[in-house]
């Protein structure tokens, strides 16, 4: 997906960054995304998805709509476990107050 309409890394925003979709509501999908840079949120390591490169899943996310969210290129096979059920997890911790 494209920083530019994720609003993610607004001072150095990257094109086709990869996303997982952790959730869907309506016309619209939560989304977390990869980062290879720093150390924060759930590390996947080079070779659990065909063409995901080594990275850290953050913990943050946003919503994209699903029409955007289906135009984008899919990377390989869905996230397996553990490592989605930690991203979810991760999200559900910050979402509590």
């Amino acid at each position: 997906m494209d920083d530019r309409v994720t609003g993610f890394s607004p001072d150095n925003p990257k094109e086709n960054r990869p996303y997982v979709v952790i959730a869907a509501r309506g016309r619209r999908v939560r989304v977390v995304p990869q980062s290879t840079a720093g150390s924060r949120g759930v590390f996947v390591p080079d070779g659990v998805v065909e063409g995901l490169e080594e990275g850290w899943f953050v913990p943050w996310s946003t919503t994209v709509s699903v029409s955007y969210a289906v135009s984008r290129e899919v990377v390989g096979e869905p996230l397996p476990d553990p490592y989605l059920r930690d991203v979810i997890g991760q999200w559900r911790c910050r979402r509590r107050p």
